[in-house]
Order: structure tokens, then C-alpha cells, then sequence
């Protein structure tokens, strides 16, 4: 390690003073502890010091040096991260330190440090995603950098930008995404904070002009949470979570767009499952239809009306499909089957269409077949059984061996 940071992480570690007049505690367990951690053996410096302490956890000085050793022991991980560009793992290192440690200024200088790296990487990341047109992905890098850093303002406007352009292209049209863009530079871009800074100088403090620009954007705010909620009246959820996003990039605070924000979630989270249950329906995927269906009407509060409709659609499909199957049966004279499917679909809905009266008249062919067809083999006479089979011939053609019945009869004719 070098000696600079080895330095700066004793500087700020070593802050309880060592145990010299503990009886319980000898100074140079301590000091031996100290000594580990100045020579960079971390790792050891821990071991040591977890040993002495849970030999006696009441001994505070004991306790003080496995809090150095353990937050010592983090940052270098931390460091060691860092060098390997794992600057993520890094801050896990570092939040771990910081709970141990809240008031070292050392861990606080390096969080501040990685945090600000991951958040300008986050950043270029977004820049390059927007330039090739990866909206989505882009909007994510954004709102990552913002994690980091939610103070900064060029991410701020930029996943405010990905969001009305994203508005835009679901169809609100141009005039919204104008307007939207003009207002936002109104809000954001450095020209207006300077000209707020310049006028800055001629008042008593920067206060006043840095608080003008924070009304600006409150009073934005307040206008993109109008809109939102006229998108919400539409039923354009997704469109509405957007603006609510943005609401809270302006003004985090801002009572409408965090209520907003978790209503339209779980608003356009139940559209998605609407939309997918529809494709479900176009494609005859019905049971999975119905799964999306039911999924999506048990979390939706504002499109209760469109779930119910959908479940019965999907109701009206599966008898509609039951049906066409029982009318393909009749089609090719298999009647029997036809009164079978026919009876399927009947004990789902009561009523379909001519489903009943079809069953009763195809059970009445077949009652009928068969009376006829008995008689036609009981007949006297070739010219009386003749005329029996074609009866039957009229309406159930494909009745047993009727067809070659009536060719061996009619060539003897």
C-alpha cells in the first residue's frame, strides 16, 4: 500500500486513545493490534483483534481496537476494489466501514470519492446509450448516476429528457414534447441557473437567486403532476408514471408525484398485463390469457371495468372455440361427437348462440337413425327397406353402411 494512503487510513483509524490504564486489557495487546494495522495486515490486525475481544468484550479498549482493525480492514478491500475498477464492490466495502465507523472522515471522503466516480460513469454511460438511441437503457444509466448522486443536474435532465421523449414516441404528439423540452431547459440548464447566480450578485445574498431557480422547478413540478394526472384520466398509465418521475426530479418532496408515482406503477404494471392477456386472446393462448388477465384485475384499482371485460372476452372465446369445434363435428356428419362437444360447452354457459337447439335436433338425428335404420333391416321387402335408408340418407348420409346399402340395393333396381 502507500505510504500516503497507509497514512491518511492510520490518521483517521487509531481515533480512541490505547488502553493504559485498564488492568483488565495489557496496553501492548493494543499497541500490537495498532501495529498490524500500520504495517498493512489488515486481515490479521482483524484476527487479533476479534480474539482479544471475545475474550473479554467487556474491556472497551479491546473493543475499540477490533473497530479499528475491522474498518481498516474494509477500506483496504474497498481500495483494493477500486484498483480493480469494481468501484460497486468498493462502496459496498465502504458502507459496511461507514455503519462500523459513522463519524471517521476518512470512510466518509472515500464514499464521497467512489460515489461521485460511479455516478459520472453512470453518466457517460447514459450519454452513449441516449446517442444510440437505447431510450430504456438509457433512462436506467441516468436514474443509476442519480442513485450516486441525486443532486446532479445534468442527470436529472437528461433522464428528464429520456422521459418526455419517451412520452413522446407513445404518440402525445409534438406539441406536448415541445413544450415539454422548452419547460425543462427552463428548469435545468446552466444558462438559467447563471443568469439566476448573475442577478445573484446584485442582491444581498446568492440565496434569493438560487431559491428562484428551486421555485422554478416546484412550480414545474406542479404543472408536470397536472398533466399527469389528466394522462391517468385517459388511461395512459405508462405515460403518467413518466410524468410523476419527472415531478420528483424537480421536486422530490412533492406529496402528488410520490403518491402518483406509486399508483401509476402499479397502474401501467396492470396495462402491461392487459395488453399481454389481449395477445394472449389474438394468439388462442387462452388459459395464459386468463392467468395475465386475473393477475393484472387483482392489483389494478382504476381499470377494474377493462379486466372484467377482458375475463369475459376470454369466457366468449372459449365458448366461441368450444362451439366452432362442436359445428365442425356437424359439418362432417359426426353427430354423436358434435351432441358430446355441444354438451361441453353447455355446461359452461347455459346459453351460446343455437348451441341447445342444435344438440336437441342432432340427438333427434340420432334417435331417429336409429329407429329407421332398425326398420330398414327388419323390412319385407328390398323396395321398403330402400326407402328407409334414404330417409335416413337426407339428413345423416354417413349413418353406418347406409351408403353402401343403398349402392348394392339401387343396382339391383
Amino acid at each position: 500500500m502507500p505510504s500516503t494512503l497507509r497514512s491518511a487510513l492510520v490518521s483517521a483509524l487509531l481515533l480512541a486513545p490505547l488502553a493504559t490504564s485498564c488492568s483488565s486489557t495489557p496496553e501492548e495487546e493494543v499497541n500490537r493490534v495498532d501495529w498490524l494495522i500500520r504495517h498493512g495486515s489488515y486481515a490479521e490486525a482483524v484476527d487479533v483483534a476479534a480474539e482479544r475481544y471475545e475474550a473479554n468484550p467487556a474491556d472497551p479498549a479491546r473493543e475499540k481496537a477490533h473497530l479499528r482493525a475491522s474498518v481498516a480492514y474494509l477500506l483496504d478491500q474497498a481500495r483494493s476494489a477500486t484498483l480493480r475498477g469494481e468501484d460497486e464492490l468498493a462502496l459496498e466495502f465502504l458502507e459496511e466501514a461507514r455503519e462500523l465507523a459513522p463519524d471517521n472522515v476518512v470512510v466518509e471522503n472515500w464514499v464521497d470519492k467512489v460515489s461521485g466516480q460511479l455516478a459520472e460513469d453512470w453518466l457517460d454511460r447514459a450519454l452513449d446509450l441516449e446517442g444510440q438511441g437505447e431510450l430504456n437503457a438509457s433512462l436506467e444509466a441516468f436514474e443509476r448516476s442519480l442513485e450516486y448522486r441525486p443532486e446532479n443536474e445534468l442527470a436529472q435532465l437528461g433522464a428528464a429528457r429520456i422521459l418526455v421523449i419517451k412520452n413522446y414516441r407513445e404518440g402525445l404528439g409534438e406539441d406536448y414534447y415541445n413544450e415539454g423540452v422548452r419547460r425543462l431547459r427552463d428548469a435545468f440548464l446552466h444558462q438559467a441557473r447563471q443568469s439566476f447566480d448573475y442577478a445573484g450578485k446584485y442582491l444581498t445574498t446568492k440565496e434569493r437567486a438560487k431559491g428562484r431557480a428551486e421555485i422554478v422547478k416546484r412550480q414545474l413540478a406542479e404543472e408536470r403532476a397536472a398533466m399527469a394526472r389528466q394522462f391517468e384520466r385517459e388511461g395512459l398509465f405508462d405515460a403518467a408514471r413518466n410524468e410523476y418521475r419527472l415531478v420528483l426530479m424537480l421536486d422530490e418532496e412533492n406529496e402528488s408525484g410520490i403518491e402518483g408515482l406509486e399508483r401509476t406503477t402499479v397502474e401501467a404494471e396492470a396495462s402491461q398485463l392487459l395488453g399481454e392477456a389481449d395477445m394472449l386472446v389474438r394468439r388462442g393462448r387462452l388459459d395464459e390469457a386468463r392467468e395475465a388477465a386475473k393477475e393484472g384485475a387483482e392489483i389494478t384499482e382504476q381499470q377494474v371495468v377493462a379486466f372484467e371485460s377482458m375475463l369475459i372476452d376470454i369466457v366468449e372465446r372459449e365458448h366461441r372455440e368450444i362451439y366452432d369445434k362442436a359445428y365442425d363435428l356437424e359439418t362432417d356428419f359426426l353427430y354423436e361427437e358434435a351432441v358430446e362437444v355441444y354438451g361441453e360447452l353447455l355446461e359452461k354457459a347455459e346459453y351460446f348462440e343455437d348451441a341447445i337447439a342444435r344438440k336437441e335436433t342432432l340427438e333427434g338425428y340420432i334417435e331417429l337413425a336409429a329407429d329407421l335404420y332398425a326398420k330398414a333391416e327388419a323390412a319385407e321387402s328390398d323396395e321398403e327397406k330402400l326407402d328407409l335408408l334414404r330417409q335416413i340418407d337426407v339428413f345423416w348420409p354417413e349413418y353406418r353402411d347406409v351408403q353402401a346399402l343403398l349402392r348394392e340395393l339401387e343396382s339391383d333396381e
